[in-house]
């Protein structure tokens, strides 16, 4: 796993620009802390086979329960999660529907603290329609010459 935290460019004219440069839309983000990187592989292990535990007790040097005790409690007395035979915590069928919400338990403050600040940027402006430029070929089909984002303000007029 990865030891950054990676996001998507929140400005949509610099998203647009660097990806009609052919450059990858992303802003690098930030080193992860320890406690931010053993949240994220909990968070992706539980969204897809499960949080073995002795593997994370070894990963890490401190054994699951005792590092996330508040947030395994939390989840086991709403019948979230369960841990097998195996030792594996994984999601009950009502902790996929709440997928999201489980894994913002696992956030740091200051990794909510940057999606807050990443969100931000995006400001008030959101994508209201596509216009395109379309030209007939030969053969009857049609090939997109440009595309054109319209924006308008949340809440607001479209253009």
């Amino acid at each position: 796993m990865s030891q950054r935290q990676f996001y998507i460019e929140a400005d949509f004219d610099r998203y647009l620009t660097r990806v009609e440069a052919g450059d990858k839309p992303i802003w690098k983000g930030v080193a992860l802390l320890e406690d931010d990187l053993m949240g994220r592989t909990v968070m992706f292990a539980l969204r897809s086979s499960g949080v073995l535990l002795s593997r994370f007790a070894r990963e890490f040097g401190v054994p699951f329960e005792k590092y996330f005790p508040r947030e395994l409690e939390i989840l086991k007395e709403t019948d979230l999660v369960f841990i097998s035979n195996d030792g594996v915590l994984s999601l009950t069928s009502a902790g996929i529907i709440n997928s999201g919400a489980v894994s913002l338990l696992f956030f740091s403050d200051q990794v909510l603290d940057r999606v807050a600040y990443n969100d931000s940027r995006i400001g008030t402006r959101r994508p209201t329609s596509w216009k395109s430029t379309i030209t007939r070929q030969r053969d009857g089909t049609a090939q997109v010459r440009k595309c054109k984002l319209c924006f308008g303000e949340v809440g607001g007029p479209r253009q």
